[in-house]
């Protein structure tokens, strides 16, 4: 197994000098373009979907500081930046001219993801680049990574990594104090490049439940109903086992729903989405009669229908998740959680947890589809059920209720920063 995972992490350090290389070509050449203060770039969704908190962001400063600051998304899918520009919101295509323009004039870059929301493009020191996260840490990361750490060639790529993070990355954004830990101990950065002024996604979320505005609910009418959403996270190099249980009935499952008027949606993670053939699969191969009768109980959520995981947040009564970070931001509501941890064992002997997970997750772990119904059932009659403990798990992990993280960030990058205009990076 150490052969293994040190041939791995060395074609890992092969594939990131390579992609070295490349950045610091660019890098020569960023560092001796004059920067404009006002520029401002956002990138995120892996370079081509205009979601996270790069998107949240974006339209924040483009409603409340766009007299300010030229504020620009850049993407390399021509048809994200046809259908941004259409509706009024300025998107250039990063490998075009007038992209690589203005990614070198730039004097500060969003992300949510990293290199791979502009590929190819290393900033200089002269312009801040700000890491946006996409999600508050649950699972290991960077060298933090237990597969990372086993490894003989930990020690290189830990040293690699930081490197590479440390000249990446000027500020990092979080949600709490525990998240700096986190940060800090996952991807190197010291305590002057944290920002602590929670994630603009929840931003989105809180004003969403004090006052909503979204009409999601028009055209999902369902949304109107109880929802309990099923989303899981991935698993690396393991496929997603949705409804992991030696007891599945989907009849008895799509019954327990029409009593109650619920609609399940299941969600895969970014990148494993169940579609229509799997779930129809699923279910037959599980209870080998008519699929038709479960279409309208059990129903997909994926990108294609809902392209931003937080605009259906706030219609969900209750969560299904286990290591993904977004049932963190779940807490915000105040909603039940429920927790399917169904492969824990070999979970935290793969990619490993930054918390002792019976601690943190403040629900019920199911292990057939009877207990999860009956935990469904449970906090349908009784949402306040475990809602102490929720509270308790949401002030570790948000510092800030009030929607503002946006106002925090501005105001430390382009208020209080006294490095603005000059050269910085860590």
């Amino acid at each position: 197994m150490s052969g293994e995972v040190d041939r791995l992490i060395s074609r890992m350090i092969r594939v990131d000098l390579l992609r070295l290389v490349g950045e610091m070509s660019f890098r020569f050449c960023h560092f001796f373009v004059p920067k404009d203060d006002n520029l401002v770039v956002f990138c995120g969704g892996q370079g081509v979907s205009f979601v996270d908190n790069s998107r949240f962001l974006y339209e924040k400063f483009v409603h409340n500081y766009s007299e300010e600051l030229e504020v620009v998304w850049v993407s390399r899918s021509q048809d994200l930046v046809d259908r941004m520009n259409r509706e009024g919101r300025r998107s250039v295509q990063q490998f075009s001219i007038e992209g690589v323009r203005t990614i070198l004039k730039a004097r500060t870059v969003f992300f949510s993801w990293g290199p791979i929301d502009l590929p190819g493009m290393g900033l200089s020191k002269r312009t801040r680049s700000v890491q946006l996260w996409h999600g508050i840490p649950i699972k290991t990361g960077g060298f933090q990574e237990k597969w990372v750490r086993k490894s003989t060639a930990h020690e290189v790529f830990k040293n690699l990594y930081n490197f590479l993070m440390r000249h990446r990355t000027s500020y990092w954004v979080t949600s709490s104090v525990l998240e700096d830990k986190l940060i800090a101990l996952c991807f190197g950065i010291p305590n002057d490049g944290l920002i602590l002024s929670g994630y603009p996604r929840n931003d989105y979320l809180i004003e969403q439940l004090r006052s909503p505005t979204s009409e999601l609910h028009l055209k999902f009418p369902y949304l109107n109903k109880k929802v309990i959403l099923y989303a899981p996270t991935w698993r690396p190099g393991e496929k997603i086992v949705f409804f992991p249980f030696p007891d599945n009935d989907f009849k008895a499952l799509h019954s327990f729903l029409e009593r109650n008027d619920a609609y399940m949606l299941i969600r895969g993670h970014l990148k494993e989405e169940p579609d229509e053939r799997y779930r129809d699969g699923l279910i037959r191969v599980q209870e080998r009669f008519d699929f038709n009768a479960l279409d309208d109980r059990i129903l997909l959520a994926n990108r294609d229908l809902f392209e931003d995981f937080q605009e259906l947040l706030p219609y969900v009564d209750v969560l299904i998740s286990d290591y993904s970070g977004g049932w963190v931001d779940f807490l915000l509501t105040g909603r039940p959680l429920i927790f399917i941890p169904y492969d824990l064992e070999s979970f935290l002997e793969g990619p490993g947890l930054m918390h002792d997970y019976e601690v943190i997750t403040p629900g019920p772990k199911v292990d057939s589809l009877r207990g999860l119904m009956e935990a469904i059932h449970g906090y349908l009659e009784d949402p306040a059920k475990d809602l102490e403990r929720r509270r308790f798990i949401r002030s570790l992990f948000h510092k800030f209720e009030d929607g503002l993280s946006y106002e925090r960030i501005h105001d430390t990058l382009f208020v209080n920063d006294e490095s603005r205009g000059k050269e910085r990076g860590i």
